[in-house]
């Protein structure tokens, strides 16, 4: 590769990326080759067009935005209701009642209404992770974790996460 060229440098000035398919099964039905074929290839710009399939892994988180009763705003009077009296005095209190519907006292059948606020966090290639020990936490502690989570898991609010990251967790009496 020539010196201070990058291979997508490379790429794009050999390569028109118009003349792919568009279609998935005409793209799976083009030849294959490994990178240092591929290389060869571009040097001899024997190379027209290329095509990189990747795999996505599609989770179906069941978001359809259904509102379930136990999030509509009906709630019963109960320690629940004590809880958010308790809360009036706190400075965030708009804040968390403009939120209230995520932390509801039973775990609903669905997720609350959409807000249309995705999270991700992607990690840009080849940057790294910060990994820090959480400090141990009392078996009670991870026991109650451990169930919250479960239950959320059974009702497809979460699932298991793949990434090499995690972040320490709070519990609060």
């Amino acid at each position: 590769m020539e010196r201070g060229v990058t291979p997508e440098e490379l790429v794009l000035s050999q390569c028109d990326l118009e003349e792919l398919p568009q279609v998935a099964e005409e793209i799976v039905k083009l030849p294959e080759m490994s990178f240092a074929e591929f290389e060869k290839a571009l040097r001899q710009q024997d190379v027209v067009s290329i095509a990189l399939i990747q795999a996505v892994e599609e989770v179906d988180l069941r978001s359809s935005s259904t509102l379930d009763t136990d999030v509509d705003g009906s709630k019963p009077a109960s320690t629940y209701a004590a809880t958010w009296a308790s809360l009036k005095t706190n400075a965030f209190y708009d804040l968390i009642r403009e939120f209230e519907d995520i932390f509801p006292e039973e775990v609903p059948q669905a997720l609350p209404k959409d807000k249309g606020v995705r999270h991700e966090i992607d990690l840009i290639p080849g940057t790294k992770w910060c990994v820090t020990r959480q400090w141990p936490l009392p078996k009670e502690q991870v026991d109650h974790i451990d169930a919250f989570f479960e239950k959320r898991r059974q009702a497809g609010h979460v699932r298991p996460s793949t990434s090499p990251h995690s972040s320490p967790t709070f519990c609060v009496k």
